[in-house]
């Protein structure tokens, strides 16, 4: 689904493009065993020997009425790098779209260099919500822009910066308290899964 329409007692709790409200904690898409984000991505490369594609996640560019698009090539950091399994059937340049768990996110404060996850992302914390059994969920805004942005003007503007891409990470309540998290805060989201989506 391109728009999706969120009922709560037979009244709109919310309404707008699909990858905005997966992502919005003040929604029940946001709760549960399988919330996560669903992103537009662009094909950049297969590594077939690898069983990898490589993708990118550009920058969105608003357009019609709340409608979401990919930016232009070529904005630099706008756009975030993604690696996946490969996706058989398409073409560099193909248009695409992936789910990435947030059960499948976990966070640090510097990026790992000895890791096997092959996604480490810079991204800022936007927004946190308690969830159930010790755990919390956070939402994460991708990308060197992000990061250049102040924590009050993240914090500030909440989901005005839409046009960057979002995930979800829930983790447990210890380590956001160990980490010392906060909204604002600049993080590393390490991605373990990222599925295709077939249409």
């Amino acid at each position: 689904a391109d728009h999706v329409v969120v009922l709560r007692e037979g009244r709109v709790q919310a309404s707008g493009p699909a990858e905005d409200l997966w992502t919005r904690l003040d929604t029940p898409l946001s709760a549960g065993d399988d919330a996560g984000a669903v992103l537009r991505a662009e094909v950049l490369r297969h590594e077939a020997a690898q069983g990898l594609s490589l993708l990118r996640l550009p920058r969105l560019a608003r357009v019609g009425a709340g409608a979401v698009a990919p930016g232009a090539v070529g904005q630099g950091d706008a756009d975030v790098p993604l690696w996946a399994g490969l996706c058989a059937g398409t073409a560099p340049g193909q248009p695409v779209r992936v789910r990435v768990l947030a059960r499948d996110v976990s966070v640090s404060l510097s990026a790992a260099r000895d890791s096997s996850i092959l996604n480490i992302l810079p991204a800022v914390v936007a927004d946190m919500r308690e969830d159930a059994q010790g755990s919390v969920m956070l939402g994460l805004q991708l990308g060197a822009q992000a990061v250049a942005r102040s924590a009050a003007d993240v914090a500030d503007a909440g989901h005005a910066h839409a046009d960057l891409p979002r995930l979800l990470a829930r983790i447990t309540r210890r380590s956001a308290e160990h980490l010392g998290l906060r909204v604002g805060q600049p993080v590393f989201a390490q991605v373990k899964g990222v599925a295709l989506l077939r249409d």
